[in-house]
């Protein structure tokens, strides 16, 4: 368990038989990219907790509201298979936007809960905001295959965590689908980002993201969504560095 998390859940009242502690991936969440959560539950009751579809005693729920304090929450119970025992914790990662649409920027809040005995347990709120960002550049090109589709590839930034990321952000706008966001990594806004399309039909994203390397990312798109080809870094003649060659961690796909 990260020491953050540790901090979060055992913070909280002793008293009562579940203890339930949540913390959002990041406080800043570009326009499309998933929102991941972790869950961390502690069982100081004398009985295993057990959640299943099938035969339960407990049902974990993570409460969605947009805006800080107005709004109906929007409550999800997670199907999930797992067991608390007494005096032991569990994480589970749960990932935000596959049960509410947070496609709209704007202030969101979620806490989890847990029923179990008659009783809800329920961690504090946590905020995050989803920005659309300030955009660098932008370019359109018709999905190949689709002369009726127009897609927009948005090339933006925001601050998170003191740092500044770029992100690319592909959708049609006409149809309001979103093809994917992707983190492309830090920005260093001293030269230019530049993008293009390959003989392929695949976009290309140049940035500075050092004081001394420049990061190059191929993205694809088709019909069923868009794929983080591969991600290099190279220093400012052009060679490659001795790390951080191939595909990027950090990419997020989306299917419209």
């Amino acid at each position: 368990m990260r020491g953050g998390l540790a901090v979060l859940l055992f913070t909280l009242p002793a008293m009562g038989q579940v203890r339930v502690g949540l913390q959002v991936e990041h406080r800043v969440v570009m326009e499309g990219e998933p929102v991941v959560a972790t869950v961390v539950l502690q069982n100081d009751s004398e009985t295993p907790l057990v959640f299943n579809k099938i035969y339960h005693n407990a049902t974990l729920e993570v409460n969605i509201r947009r805006g800080r304090v107005r709004g109906e929450p929007i409550f999800k119970t997670l199907d999930r298979n797992f067991v608390v025992m007494p005096d032991d914790s569990s994480r589970e990662l749960v990932e935000l936007t596959s049960l509410s649409n947070m496609q709209q920027p704007g202030s969101y809040q979620v806490w989890a809960q847990v029923r179990y005995d008659g009783s809800i347990y329920a961690s504090r709120p946590q905020a995050f905001d989803v920005v659309y960002g300030i955009e660098l550049a932008s370019r359109q090109r018709h999905l190949p295959g689709y002369s009726d589709i127009r897609l927009t590839y948005s090339l933006r930034y925001c601050v998170r965590s003191g740092s500044e990321y770029v992100f690319l952000v592909v959708t049609d706008m006409k149809r309001k689908v979103s093809y994917g966001t992707f983190r492309l990594g830090t920005l260093v806004r001293v030269s230019a980002p530049a993008m293009d399309f390959d003989e392929s039909g695949r976009m290309v994203v140049a940035h500075q993201s050092g004081r001394h390397r420049f990061t190059r990312s191929v993205i694809s798109v088709h019909r069923d969504g868009a794929v983080f080809e591969e991600q290099t870094h190279h220093f400012p003649d052009g060679t490659p560095t001795t790390s951080g060659t191939g595909q990027s961690p950090e990419q997020a796909s989306k299917t419209p």
